[in-house]
């Protein structure tokens, strides 16, 4: 047993080691978000409380998803491959990573990406098209593209709410908005998705766009450079990029489950 002390991007790395292997792998949580640990039911805020919760724990296979990037489809398709196990993103959320300095990480947590996000928010849509397995493609107005292999978020918020870590399947989000304005209709139709947009928006302009997707690969093609991130660490700009799933290659404990539906 293997057991990452740190943040999602500790995890990562040492999720790339392990993945493919038979060797079991935990987590105490000790970073900013802590989001693969948050979705399989880790105690966040005690490390001995986490490690008990490890040690008497089950075992679980889950999932992780690959990226490949570059600047043209060619150099996307020959780049490495880098792991994600809970949420790579294509756009205005990797700007508010970006943008969000380690030492207000330190002193107040995830909330330091919300004021993160304050300049991210204000940007452009682009047009970029998405590639589905079978073929088919589907041109959008964009500022930022999600691909979740876990889907809740810190404050009690599913982001989406159809990602697990052993569906085999990511769930991608496509966002697109206008302004401030724009941007807090996507976060209603995210926190409340029973409220119907159409009604919602009836007195007002629609500044606001959101597709999901489920599949086990996606193409993401844009012309202008889009940053990167994979479960909360910033890569590099690009225009393609390439996602697909890796099922159960993970060989994860985790607490004994509460949950009467899963075995």
């Amino acid at each position: 047993l293997v057991v990452a002390a740190g943040g999602d991007g500790t995890v990562r790395m040492v999720a790339s080691e392990l993945a493919g292997t038979d060797t079991l792998m935990s987590i105490i949580p000790a970073g900013t978000g802590n989001l693969l640990a948050r979705n399989v039911g880790i105690p966040l805020a005690d490390p001995a409380s986490a490690m008990i919760a490890i040690l008497t724990g089950q075992d679980r296979k889950g999932d992780v998803g690959w990226l490949r990037v570059g600047s043209s489809l060619a150099e996307a398709q020959s780049a490495r491959r880098q792991v994600f196990l809970v949420i790579a993103g294509f756009g205005a959320d990797a700007e508010m990573i970006r943008n969000t300095g380690e030492e207000m990480k330190k002193r107040i947590g995830w909330i330091a990406y919300v004021f993160g996000g304050v300049k991210s928010i204000l940007g452009r849509s682009i047009d970029i098209v998405v590639y589905l397995p079978d073929g088919s493609r589907y041109p959008h107005k964009a500022r930022t593209v999600l691909l979740g292999n876990v889907g809740k978020l810190p404050g009690g918020i599913t982001l989406m709410p159809d990602a697990a870590i052993d569906n085999g399947r990511l769930e991608v989000l496509v966002a697109g908005w206008r302004g401030a304005a724009g941007f807090s209709q996507v976060v209603t139709q995210i926190v409340n998705p029973n409220l119907a947009p159409r009604r919602r928006l009836s007195r007002g302009p629609r500044l606001s766009t959101l597709h999901a997707y489920h599949t086990t690969s996606i193409r993401v093609a844009t012309i202008k450079p889009q940053m990167v991130q994979l479960d909360g660490d910033t890569d590099v700009e690009a225009t393609h990029l390439i996602a697909e799933v890796d099922p159960g290659v993970l060989h994860l404990r985790v607490p004994v489950s509460t949950d009467p539906t899963r075995d």
